[in-house]
C-alpha cells in the first residue's frame, strides 16, 4: 500500500515539496533494497541452519505491524525512512524464508503444479488488491489509518502462520 501512494504520502502526509520528495522517496527505496539484501542472504540461511520457518516469517510481519507505527505516529521524514528500514528487513526476512515455508507445507504429489499456482495466486492477490484498499483507507481514515490497517493486517499474516502445524 505505501509503495503505491508513495509519492501522495511524502506529499500530502509528510508535506514536502515535489523535488523534495524525490529525494526522500529515493532514499528510501535505497535504504529498503539494501536492508532487504542483507536480511535475505542472513536470514536464509539461519532459517536452514536451525530447521526453523514460521518464526522468521512470523516475526517479519510482526516487523512490519511495528514499522507502521513510526510513520503513524510522526509525520516526519526520519519516521518514513525508519518505516522502510524495518519493511526492508521484514521484506528480506519473508522472501528468503517464505518459500521454504511453502514447499514444506505442500502435501507433495502430482498436485505441487497446481498447489504452487494457488501459493502464487494467493500472493499477487494482495499486491493487486493493496493500491484501491490504500485509497480507500486513506479517504476514510487519513494516512495513519491506512498504516494501522496493514499493520493489523500483518499482525493477522504472523498469526496465521503460527497456526501452521506442518512445519517448526
Amino acid at each position: 500500500m505505501v509503495l503505491a501512494y508513495n509519492l501522495y504520502l511524502v506529499t500530502d502526509y509528510l508535506g514536502l515539496t515535489t523535488k523534495a520528495a524525490g529525494g526522500l522517496m529515493s532514499a528510501a527505496i535505497l535504504v529498503f533494497v539494501a536492508a532487504a539484501a542483507v536480511a535475505a542472504a542472513t536470514t536464509g540461511r539461519w532459517s536452514d541452519r536451525w530447521s526453523r520457518r514460521k518464526p522468521f516469517v512470523a516475526g517479519a510481519s510482526l516487523l512490519v505491524l511495528l514499522a507502521v507505527l513510526a510513520p503513524a505516529a510522526a509525520p516526519e521524514a526520519w519516521a518514513y525512512l525508519l518505516f522502510f528500514l524495518a519493511a526492508g528487513v521484514a521484506f528480506g526476512t519473508y522472501t528468503a524464508v517464505d518459500q521454504a515455508l511453502m514447499v514444506e507445507v505442500l502435501p507433495g504429489g502430482s498436485e505441487g503444479a497446481k498447489d504452487l499456482a494457488f501459493l502464487n495466486a494467493a500472493n499477487a492477490l494482495p499486491q493487486i488488491l493493496a493500491p484501491g484498499a490504500a485509497g480507500l483507507l486513506v479517504t476514510l481514515l487519513g494516512y495513519p489509518g491506512m498504516f494501522l490497517c496493514g499493520g493489523l493486517a500483518a499482525a493477522v499474516g504472523a498469526v496465521l502462520i503460527l497456526l501452521i502445524k506442518r512445519v517448526r
